[in-house]
C-alpha cells in the first residue's frame, strides 16, 4: 500500500539586507582594503628606502676601501685576499661564479654560511632559520684590487630605529586616509541613494496601485527618470485598464441591436406560423441577426488588439449596406416610427473590410435613432469621402448654443459609448470622426475616410454590397 508523501517543505529564503546596509557594507570593506593596501605599499617604500641607505652606505665603504689598498675604514668589513681565504674564514658553503656584490646568510652563533644567490638556498636560508646577514664581494676581472670583501650587514641595522617611526607615521597616514573615506562615504552614500530610497518608500506598499506623484522632488537624473518611467507606465496601465472597461462596455453596446432584433423575431414567431412568407421573413431576420453577432464578436476581438486591421478587405458599396441598415432598425423601431431620408449615389464606395463598414454605419444610425425616436434621420454622401448621420434630437451639449436667460439649452443625452467606439474604429484605419449641429438642430455625426479608401465614381473593380 502506497504511503502518502509529505511534502517537501521549500527552503526560506533569507531576507537580502537593504540597500543602504549593502552599500555601508562594501564602503567600509572598501575603506579597510585602502587601509591595508596603504600599509602594505607604505611599508615596502619604508623598506626599500631602508635598504637603499645600506647599500649606499656599503657602497661609499667599500670604496674607500678599496682606494685605500684594501684597508678597512670600518670595523664591520673584513678583507681577505683571496676567494678561498674568505670562505675558510666565514664557511660559506660555495663561492659565487662571478666577481661584483653578492649577498649571504649565516647563522646568529656563527658557523657556516649560505650563498643566497637562486630559490634552492634562499629556501635553505629560511628553513634553517639564517638570520645574519652579509655582503661579500669579488674581485671582476680588470680590478686594480684582488682580494675580497664580507661585509657585516646586521651592524648597520641602526637605520632600523629610525625606520620603525617612519613605518608609525605611514600606518597613521593610512588610517587617517580610511576615516576620511568612510566620512566621503557617507556623504556620498547620503548624496547618491537618497532618492533610489525615497522613490522605494513611495513603491513600498503600493501594489495595487503606484502613486500619482512618483517623480515629485526628484532631480532629471538616472533616479528621476526612471521613477516617470513607473509613472508613464502607471499611467499607460490605468488607460489600458479604462479602454478595457470601455470596450466591455462597447461590446453591450452593440450587441444590443441583434439581441433586440433576436428577441422580437421570436416573440413573432409563433404569430405567423401559417404564414410561410411572414415566417420566412422573421427566420431571415433572425438569420441575420445571428450573423451579425457573429461578425461584431469577432470584429471586437480584432478591435481590442489596436494596430491590426481585418484581413478581408475589398471595396464595399455604400447605397445597398446602407438600405440594409435602414431595413433592420426601422423594423425594430418603436412607434411612432422615424422618418428616414437616405441620399447615397451608387456609385459610392469605401475601401474597407464589409463587417467594419457595416459597424460603423450601424453605430451611426443605431446612435441617431437612440436619441431621435420618430424624428427624422438623414444618411447623406458627400464627395470626395465623407458620411454623414443627422438627426433631429437634442444635440451634443458642448455644441448646443448659448444659453439665455429666459430660454436654457436643452439638456442632451450622452452619445459617449457608441461614438467612442467609432472614434477607435476610425483610428485604427486611418478615418477621421468629426461631430456637428445638423440642419434641424439636432446631432451631426460624420465620418471622413482617407483619400486612398474612396475611390473616384469611374474606377471599376469588384463591390461588395
Amino acid at each position: 500500500m502506497n504511503q502518502p508523501v509529505a511534502p517537501v517543505a521549500s527552503p526560506r529564503r533569507q531576507r537580502p539586507l537593504p540597500l543602504r546596509t549593502r552599500i555601508a557594507v562594501l564602503l567600509v570593506a572598501l575603506a579597510l582594503a585602502g587601509f591595508g593596501s596603504l600599509a602594505a605599499v607604505g611599508g615596502w617604500i619604508v623598506l626599500e628606502a631602508e635598504d637603499a641607505i645600506v647599500d649606499a652606505v656599503i657602497a661609499e665603504a667599500a670604496r674607500e676601501t678599496l682606494a685605500g689598498g684594501g684597508l678597512p675604514r670600518v670595523d664591520w668589513i673584513r678583507v681577505f685576499p683571496g676567494p678561498e681565504a674568505l670562505r675558510a674564514a666565514t664557511g660559506l658553503d660555495r663561492l659565487p661564479a662571478g666577481g661584483g656584490w653578492h649577498e649571504a646568510f649565516a647563522a646568529p652563533n656563527g658557523g657556516s654560511a649560505v650563498l643566497a644567490d637562486n630559490w634552492r638556498s634562499r629556501w635553505r636560508v629560511w628553513r634553517e632559520n639564517l638570520e645574519s646577514e652579509y655582503r661579500l664581494r669579488l674581485a671582476a676581472p680588470g680590478d686594480v684590487f684582488t682580494g675580497c670583501l664580507w661585509v657585516d650587514v646586521g651592524r648597520l641595522e641602526f637605520t632600523e630605529a629610525q625606520a620603525a617611526p617612519i613605518r608609525w607615521a605611514v600606518l597613521a597616514v593610512a588610517a587617517a586616509v580610511a576615516v576620511l573615506a568612510l566620512a566621503a562615504s557617507a556623504v556620498i552614500l547620503r548624496w547618491t541613494v537618497r532618492p533610489v530610497l525615497l522613490l522605494a518608500e513611495r513603491v513600498r506598499g503600493t501594489a495595487a496601485e503606484l502613486p500619482a506623484d512618483l517623480a515629485q522632488g526628484l532631480a532629471d537624473d538616472e533616479v528621476g527618470a526612471l521613477a516617470r518611467a513607473l509613472q508613464d507606465s502607471r499611467a499607460r496601465t490605468t488607460a489600458v485598464l479604462e479602454r478595457e472597461q470601455r470596450f466591455l462596455a462597447e461590446c453591450s453596446h452593440e450587441l444590443r441591436t441583434p439581441l433586440a432584433t433576436l428577441r422580437s423575431a421570436l416573440i413573432l414567431l409563433p404569430e405567423v406560423a401559417d404564414d410561410t412568407a411572414a415566417r420566412a421573413r422573421v427566420t431571415g431576420r433572425i438569420a441575420r441577426s445571428v450573423a451579425r453577432m457573429e461578425r461584431l464578436v469577432q470584429f471586437f476581438l480584432v478591435l481590442a488588439r489596436e494596430g491590426r486591421q481585418p484581413a478581408a478587405t475589398g471595396w464595399v458599396a455604400l447605397a445597398p449596406l446602407v438600405r440594409e441598415v435602414v431595413a433592420e432598425h426601422a423594423a425594430l423601431a418603436a412607434p411612432p416610427p422615424p422618418r428616414w431620408m437616405v441620399e447615397i449615389p451608387a456609385e459610392a464606395r469605401v475601401r474597407a473590410s464589409r463587417d467594419v463598414v457595416l459597424t460603423l454605419v450601424h453605430n451611426l444610425v443605431g446612435n441617431a435613432l437612440k436619441h431621435s425616436p420618430g424624428g427624422r434621420i438623414a444618411v447623406r454622401w458627400h464627395t470626395p469621402g465623407r458620411l454623414e448621420v443627422d438627426d433631429d434630437g437634442p444635440g451634443f451639449a458642448d455644441l448646443a448654443p448659448a444659453a439665455t436667460a429666459t430660454a436654457p439649452p436643452p439638456v442632451a443625452p450622452s452619445y459617449g459609448l457608441g461614438l467612442e467606439l467609432l472614434r477607435r474604429l476610425c483610428r485604427l484605419h486611418g478615418w477621421s470622426l468629426e461631430r456637428g449641429v445638423s440642419a434641424w438642430g439636432g446631432a451631426r455625426v460624420g465620418v471622413a475616410f482617407a483619400t486612398a479608401d474612396t475611390p473616384p465614381s469611374s474606377a471599376s473593380g469588384p463591390v461588395s454590397d
